[in-house]
């Protein structure tokens, strides 16, 4: 099937990289899904479920026999309850705030890039000193964190949400329905674009 054993070993690596990749693309792909269960739990309920769901995918991944059942514990389960969580967040944060929302909302982007940055150094020492299936569990541990911090989500505000959802429409209007918006369809085009453009080129430089 290979002319060789470096073209396995390659084609090994490649579909490992899918592993992570796929949690990352899934955690905004899954961004309508998270809309909807905000819409009929809440941002509070969303938010910690998704943090329980991150913490089961990273423990269960430590304990997978096989690289394709990655996909189900690592990506699948990971990248849908990191959704739930950064969807719950950007969703109810701006209710916190009138006059500083702008700023709220960029030191809120800014957690994901700083997470990935403080993470992969650390993810990096730990598989120095331990097996790789120890640092999904020490990892996993850690990603219980966002469940206690999404506690203090106040219930009042995601009522807010909630009205102002109804007042717009709510569910009737859906994701599908704001597809027939053409500057929301120009600005997402536009963002998958740039996002491809500005990442991709970086990570083979590195490579």
């Amino acid at each position: 099937m290979f002319s060789s054993e470096s073209q396995y070993v390659d084609l090994y690596v490649c579909i490992t990289a899918w592993v992570g990749s796929l949690t990352m693309a899934l955690i905004f792909f899954l961004g309508p899904v998270a809309g909807k269960f905000i819409e009929k739990f809440g941002c509070r309920i969303v938010a910690v479920f998704g943090g329980i769901l991150n913490g089961l995918g990273l423990l269960l991944s430590s304990f997978v026999p096989s690289l394709p059942l990655m996909f189900l514990s690592f990506s699948l389960m990971c990248g849908l309850g990191t959704s739930f969580v950064y969807t719950s967040s950007f969703l109810i944060v701006p209710r916190y705030f009138k006059k500083h929302r702008s700023l709220a909302l960029g030191i809120l982007s800014s957690g994901l890039p700083c997470a990935v940055l403080t993470m992969s150094t650390l993810g990096t020492y730990l598989l120095d000193e331990f097996h790789w299936r120890v640092v999904l569990q020490i990892i996993s541990g850690t990603s219980l964190i966002p469940c206690l911090l999404t506690l203090t989500f106040d219930l009042n505000v995601d009522d807010l949400l909630e009205n102002a959802e109804e007042n717009n429409g709510g569910a009737k209007n859906g994701f599908f329905s704001a597809l027939k918006n053409t500057r929301y369809v120009v600005l997402l085009v536009t963002a998958m674009i740039s996002y491809v453009v500005s990442n991709i080129p970086l990570i083979h430089v590195v490579s």
